[in-house]
C-alpha cells in the first residue's frame, strides 16, 4: 500500500440502493481523512505479517486501540458501462472505492472497520463524526452553521466573528474538518444558492484551509474547500481566476499586493485554486458564502500529545441522574467533577458514550449534555445561577457532544464544576469524560470525604398542615409542619424546599413556597407571632419548584426550627425539606400538639418585611425593605405573580 492523496469515486452500491456511496458516513469519514494521507496510513500496524497477506488495522474504540487481522481480499462491484456504450470498467470495490486502481487503502480500512463491528452495516449506520473518531482515536466537534447565525443583528455578528475564530483554529490547529448541505432542499434559499454555484447537497466537502487578506473592498474572510467528487467548479466570487485575486486593496491595505500574491506571500498550498480549475478539486469561496451554502460543519480533532488532558469514566444510575439544569429539584444529583485551573486558558470538554450500532433511527442514545459552572466550595454544587454557567454542550442524542470555552482561573477552595447529565432524570448509562486544555490542571470526581451530610425530610401539607406564611394577620401558620435542629460544631447550611412530585420544566409552578430557619425562642409553638429578629435564614417565597437558602451557623446548645410552608393557608401538597451541611445535625420533626402557641399579643415593635425575591436566595432576603404597613405589604404581595413577600418578620 502506498501513502498517496486519495480521491475517493462515487460507487454504485448494490447493498444500499437508497442510500448513494456519495452520502454514506463511511464515504463521507474516509473523503475527509483521505485529505491528511499521513492519518490514513497511520491506521496500519506494518510488519511482517504483510508479506503473508495479513493486514493489521487499528480502530480506536471508546476507551482503547483495537487491532483488527484482516486481509486484502475486498468486496467489489462492476462498474457501470460508459456513457457511449462502450464495455464495462474493471471491478471496483464496493466500499471506500478510489479512482486510483492500486490504492485500495481506502477499502482495506473499510473492511477492518466492517469486522470489527461485525458487518458492513456499521459503515452505513453510523455518523462521519463517528468513524472519523474511531479511525484516529481524536475528539469530535459538530458546528451548527444556522445556530451560529440566529439572534438579533448583534448577537449574530458576534456568533460570526466567533464562527470565523473557531473555523480558522480547527483547521490551524491540523483537525479533520468537513462541510455538508443537510437540509437543504432544491426550493429551499440555501439548496438554490449552492446549486447555482455548483454546491450539492447531501455531499461532503472538505476544509483545507481559512485565511484572511486584503481586498478591493476591504477585508476579505476566505475559506479554501476541497471537492473530491469532481464535481461542477464553484461558480461564486472568488472562484478561480476571478477578478477579485488580482484587484488591488483599497486604501493600500496588504502592502499594495493583490490578493493573489498575499496568498502566495502566505506561503498557501492552494495558490493554484484562485488561478485555474484545480486537480484535486479545491476551490476558495468567500465566508459569507460558506455560511450560505452549507449548514453544518464536522471536525475530529486530534491535540498533540504534550497538551494537558484529562479522562474520567462514569455512570448515571437511579439516585445519580438529575437531568438537566431544567430540572432544579434534581440536576444537583448527577456526577460532578473538580476542575482546579490555575491559570485562565481555552478548554475543550467531550462527553461521550459506549458505541451502539444499527440503523440512526433505531440507536438509543441518551440524549446528553455536559456544562461548566463556577463552583462555590470544594463540596457537591447544590444551586446555581445563570450568571455561574461558563458554558454548555448541546444536548443529543448522539455519541459524544463537545464544546470549547475560555475559563478564568479557579482558586484551590472554589475549583469549577463539570456536570455531565442526561435530559431527563431517571436516565441510567455510562459516560466517559475528557477535559484538554492548554495549560496545566487537575480533574477529580468530588471526593467521599467532601460530600455534604444529607437529610431528606418528607412532608404534606394538608387540610389540617397547611398554616401559610406567617404573616402578622395570619394566626394559623403554626400548624404547618415543624422540625427542631441542633448544631453540635458550626456549620454551613444549605435549605432546599421542594415540591414532590417535582413539576416538568415547562410547567408554572402553581405553589409559591418558603422555608424558613427560626430561632429557638419562636419556632415550636413559643410564639403567635414572630419578628425579624426571629429570623436566621429564608428562602422563598416564589413559585417555584425548588427554593432555598444557605446560612453559617455557630454551634447551638438550643434547637433551631424549620418552617416549610406555602404563602397562602390551605394549600394541599407533599414536599421534600434537604438539608446539606459541613458537620452533622441532630433533626426532630415537631408533634403537632406540641405546634399551639401562647395566646400572647404582637409588640407592634416586631412588625417588619423580610421579603424574598423571586430567586428565593439569602441574598435577595437581606435587601428586603421594612414594610411601611404590614398588611398592604402582605396583599400586594398575594398579586404578584413570580414572587411573594412575606412581610411579617
Amino acid at each position: 500500500m502506498r501513502a498517496l492523496p486519495l480521491v475517493l469515486a462515487p460507487v454504485p452500491s448494490r447493498a444500499t440502493p437508497t442510500l448513494t456511496a456519495r452520502t454514506s458516513p463511511h464515504t463521507g469519514a474516509l473523503l475527509v481523512l483521505a485529505s491528511r494521507p499521513e492519518l490514513l496510513e497511520r491506521c496500519f500496524v506494518r510488519g511482517a505479517h504483510e508479506k503473508r497477506g495479513v493486514l493489521a488495522v487499528r480502530i480506536w474504540r471508546y476507551d482503547r486501540w483495537e487491532l483488527v487481522l484482516t486481509d486484502d481480499r475486498v468486496p467489489c462491484v462492476a462498474s457501470l458501462p460508459q456513457p457511449t456504450g462502450g464495455r464495462a470498467a474493471a471491478a471496483a470495490p464496493l466500499y471506500g472505492g478510489c479512482t486510483d486502481g492500486a490504492q485500495l487503502a481506502p477499502a482495506l480500512l473499510a473492511k477492518a472497520y466492517a469486522k470489527l463491528h461485525s458487518s458492513y452495516a456499521a459503515l452505513r449506520a453510523g455518523r462521519i463524526t463517528e468513524l472519523l473518531v474511531d479511525l484516529t482515536g481524536g475528539v469530535s466537534q459538530k458546528i451548527d452553521l444556522d445556530a451560529a447565525a440566529a439572534g438579533d443583528a448583534a448577537a449574530a455578528a458576534a456568533a460570526a466573528e466567533q464562527l470565523w475564530a473557531d473555523l480558522r483554529a480547527l483547521v490551524g490547529g491540523g483537525a479533520l474538518v468537513g462541510c455538508q448541505q443537510l437540509s437543504a432542499t432544491p426550493t429551499s434559499p440555501r439548496g438554490a444558492a449552492g446549486e447555482r454555484q455548483g454546491v450539492r447537497a447531501h455531499v461532503t466537502y472538505v476544509v483545507v484551509e481559512a485565511t484572511e487578506l486584503s481586498a478591493a473592498g476591504g477585508r476579505a474572510r476566505l475559506v479554501c474547500v476541497r471537492d473530491l467528487w469532481g464535481g461542477a467548479p464553484w461558480g461564486g466570487a472568488w472562484r478561480a481566476g476571478a477578478p477579485e485575486w488580482t484587484e488591488l486593496p483599497s486604501g493600500g491595505g496588504g502592502g499594495g499586493a493583490s490578493a493573489l500574491q498575499q496568498l502566495q506571500a502566505a506561503g498557501s498550498a492552494h495558490v493554484g485554486a484562485a488561478v485555474a480549475a484545480d486537480a484535486t478539486g479545491a476551490f476558495w469561496m468567500a465566508m459569507d458564502d460558506f455560511v450560505t451554502c452549507f449548514d453544518k460543519v464536522y471536525a475530529c480533532r486530534m491535540f498533540p500529545d504534550p497538551t494537558p488532558r484529562a479522562v474520567v469514566f462514569g455512570e448515571w444510575g437511579p439516585t445519580s441522574s438529575g437531568g438537566c439544569l431544567n430540572y432544579a429539584s434534581s440536576w444537583r444529583l448527577n456526577p460532578q467533577f473538580m476542575l482546579e485551573l490555575p491559570t485562565a486558558a481555552r478548554v475543550f470538554v467531550s462527553l461521550s458514550q459506549p458505541s451502539l450500532f444499527g440503523p440512526i433511527q433505531q440507536r438509543d442514545y441518551l440524549p446528553v449534555g455536559v456544562c461548566v459552572l463556577k463552583g462555590n466550595s470544594r463540596r457537591r454544587l447544590l444551586v446555581t445561577r445563570r450568571e455561574n454557567l461558563f458554558g454548555a454542550s448541546v444536548i443529543s442524542d448522539t455519541r459524544e457532544v463537545s464544546f470549547e470555552l475560555e475559563l478564568p482561573p479557579s482558586t484551590a477552595d472554589r475549583p469549577h464544576v463539570i456536570v455531565p447529565y442526561t435530559f431527563e432524570p431517571g436516565e441510567v448509562g455510562e459516560f466517559k469524560l475528557s477535559v484538554f486544555c492548554e495549560a496545566k490542571f487537575s480533574l477529580r470526581p468530588v471526593a467521599k470525604d467532601d460530600e455534604w451530610h444529607h437529610i431528606a425530610l418528607d412532608g404534606e401539607w394538608d387540610a389540617q398542615r397547611s398554616g401559610g406564611c406567617p404573616n402578622p394577620e395570619n394566626e394559623h401558620w403554626h400548624r404547618n409542619p415543624q422540625w427542631s435542629l441542633t448544631a453540635q460544631q458550626p456549620t454551613n447550611l444549605t435549605i432546599l424546599l421542594e415540591i414532590r412530585p417535582p413539576p416538568p420544566p415547562d410547567t408554572p409552578a402553581q405553589l409559591a413556597l418558603g422555608a424558613i430557619l427560626l430561632s429557638s425562642a419562636a419556632g415550636g409553638g413559643k410564639k403567635r407571632f414572630i419578628g425579624r429578629e426571629d429570623v436566621i435564614s429564608q428562602a422563598g417565597f416564589a413559585r417555584a419548584p425548588v427554593v432555598s437558602t444557605t446560612v453559617r451557623l455557630d454551634a447551638t446548645s438550643e434547637p433551631l426550627y424549620l418552617l416549610p410552608c406555602t404563602f397562602n393557608e390551605g394549600e394541599v401538597a407533599q414536599f421534600t425539606l434537604h438539608l446539606y451541611s459541613d458537620a452533622p445535625l441532630e433533626v426532630a420533626e415537631v408533634p403537632f400538639a406540641a405546634l399551639e402557641p401562647s395566646s400572647a399579643p404582637l409588640p407592634p415593635t416586631q412588625i417588619s418585611s423580610v421579603g424574598a425575591e423571586a430567586s428565593a436566595s439569602a441574598a435577595a432576603n437581606e435587601a428586603a425593605a421594612a414594610a411601611a404597613a404590614a398588611t398592604a405589604a402582605a396583599e400586594k404581595a398575594r398579586s404578584a405573580k413570580s414572587s411573594h413577600a412575606c412581610a411579617v418578620m
